[in-house]
């Protein structure tokens, strides 16, 4: 095994017995269509279909590839250093530096958030992935080539740690479901952060890096969560176990927000998610 192997696994171990020592709280579920969840103030939103292939999609981050190249679990960050720390894919295209200029803003409910898209893959017989850890920086600094972690699990880059999924001490979880939207460039999670998280700075030469991890709650998935009738659980792992998973920003005019009869919708969906999960409850007991 070469010594970046070594390097990456060493961090992948560290990384998993930091989720194990660290307190859990119930996943957030983004398995059905246009499910949302609030996380120390970010908003988590699984999308509908929207085609976003070549041209529109401008990924920063790209993890993995082929089926099987990166195992289970995989992590990384945006970079233009060479070599890359993790799993992230090399080319250039897909894995590079950003400015927090270009990233899109959205207003809900008179609040400004920072708009970064996820696009999963995983196999349509195995849909669920689990997105472990969310950690997103500002820095004066580009072109950064972190390896390790501190004791808190912190990516160890020269910067300010502007959100964290994680943060507190808990142990938070996505849960996003493949066939919502299926098939690459289409697009299947939101994540909207406060901008006032970020800080006085400067967008136009503050880099922006963003740190994740998936498939770490591995076979714990296993009919956990339920079909969109609310009944039939679903018998996938949440490890990863196909194609790439890819942040990216979206040229052109930023999405609609919902108006208040959508957002009402909204919160219906939320009481049947909430009745689902004490369902499940009372299966496990």
């Amino acid at each position: 095994m070469n010594r970046k192997r070594i390097l990456q696994t060493l961090a992948l171990m560290a990384g998993l017995a930091l989720f194990s020592a660290m307190g859990f709280s119930d996943p957030c579920d983004l398995t059905a269509p246009l499910s949302s969840c609030t996380i120390d103030n970010a908003i988590y939103n699984s999308i509908q279909p929207t085609p976003e292939g070549s041209g529109v999609i401008q990924s920063f981050v790209r993890l993995g590839g082929s089926p099987g190249s990166t195992g289970p679990v995989e992590q990384g960050f945006n970079t233009t250093f060479r070599p890359v720390s993790f799993d992230e894919n090399t080319s250039p295209t897909f894995t590079h530096d950003i400015f927090l200029a270009g990233t899109e803003v959205q207003n809900v409910g008179g609040i400004n958030y920072y708009v970064f898209h996820l696009d999963i893959n995983q196999t349509g017989s195995a849909p669920l992935l689990s997105l472990d850890d969310v950690q997103i920086f500002t820095s004066s600094t580009g072109n950064q080539h972190p390896t390790a972690f501190d004791a808190n699990g912190v990516l160890e880059i020269s910067g300010n740690l502007a959100y964290r999924l994680d943060a507190g001490g808990v142990n938070n979880e996505v849960v996003l479901n493949y066939n919502i939207n299926g098939g690459s460039g289409q697009g299947d999670m939101d994540l909207l952060v406060p901008v006032s998280a970020f800080g006085a700075v400067d967008p136009n030469s503050t880099y922006v890096y963003l740190y994740s991890i998936f498939g770490g709650m591995g076979a714990d998935c296993v009919n956990q969560f339920f079909d969109n009738t609310g009944n039939n659980p679903i018998t996938s792992s949440c490890a990863n176990n196909d194609g790439y998973e890819e942040w990216y920003r979206v040229t052109g005019p930023a999405p609609e927000v919902p108006e208040p009869a959508t957002l009402t919708l909204l919160g219906t969906g939320l009481v049947a998610l909430g009745a689902k999960l004490r369902r499940r409850t009372k299966k496990k007991s």
